[in-house]
């Protein structure tokens, strides 16, 4: 189930040094596309912009999948980048 399924009002936004509009990527229903969202993550940014003191807050709906052990695995991959991981 996507995040933003049951609020139909909800609008997501993220910032930092600028702002991104992210409902519509958060509307996505296929949990491999999520995952495949947090691999590259891992691959090409956590380590330049997770060095250091960086805390990441990580919401899921739980994301019931048959390949959690992918999950799993950046997970963990994620956790030895960022100083806290909620």
């Amino acid at each position: 189930m996507p995040l933003l399924q049951s609020r139909e009002r909800l609008q997501v936004f993220l910032f930092g040094t600028r702002l991104a509009h992210a409902t519509r990527a958060l509307r996505e229903r296929d949990p491999d596309v999520a995952i495949a969202a947090l691999a590259e993550f891992n691959r090409r940014w956590a380590r330049r912009v997770l060095a250091g003191c960086a805390t990441v807050l990580h919401v899921t709906d739980g994301l019931d999948h048959e390949g959690m052990f992918v999950l799993d695995v950046e997970m963990q991959r994620l956790s030895r980048f960022a100083h806290r991981l909620v």
